[in-house]
């Protein structure tokens, strides 16, 4: 993440959120308030990169527009003309009904059979759309290279004739089986 060497990603978010993160949501320190010189690093996910969908759920989790299946399947060709790497999807409340990024998983999971495809409400199923996203794409950026260091080390494992699954520390101090770190690359970041 530092050094910027993740994937690829796409972003798929609802229609008028596509800008998230060119607006941001970003506080600086008392240091950066008055440095003229102060540059905003670069965005994990360009514009040209993000896929507006039209459907809306609202805080309690009922659909309020339904995400039909010719929009689906238009998000998801949009999604595979992009050819990214790694796709996170992101939808309002999508923490209080997951039925609608579930949708867009397997839709583009389907056209896009090696990319890395996480939605939000497996990886951060918690009120704060921004902070929520924001996550969601920081898995897709490095959940490729996570996934394959630890299916490697995995297997490795395995042919050692170790017979102990393999469990990868979080960033916060607990443990996790190495299959869930490698669908949840966020939790070891630190």
């Amino acid at each position: 993440v530092i050094e910027r060497k993740g994937a690829r990603v796409a972003f798929m978010t609802p229609a008028g959120f596509g800008d998230m993160f060119l607006i941001g949501k970003e506080q600086r320190t008392p240091e950066e308030i008055f440095d003229v010189r102060y540059r905003r690093p670069p965005q994990l996910v360009p514009r040209g990169m993000v896929v507006e969908i039209e459907e809306r759920v609202d805080a309690s989790g009922e659909v309020l527009t339904p995400l039909s299946e010719p929009e689906v399947e238009r998000a998801a060709a949009a999604i595979a003309k992009l050819a990214p790497e790694a796709v996170a999807i992101c939808l309002l409340h999508g923490y209080a009904n997951p039925s609608h990024e579930q949708r867009l998983a397997t839709a583009v999971r389907k056209r896009l059979l090696d990319a890395y495809v996480t939605t939000s409400s497996e990886v951060w199923p918690e009120i704060g759309e921004y902070e929520r996203a924001a996550t969601t794409v920081t898995s897709a950026y490095i959940g490729p290279m996570f996934a394959r260091y630890v299916n490697q080390l995995s297997d490795t494992i395995s042919a050692s004739g170790i017979k102990a699954s393999l469990q990868i520390m979080q960033s916060s101090g607990g443990i996790m089986p190495g299959s869930a770190a490698a669908r949840k690359a966020v939790y070891t970041v630190e």
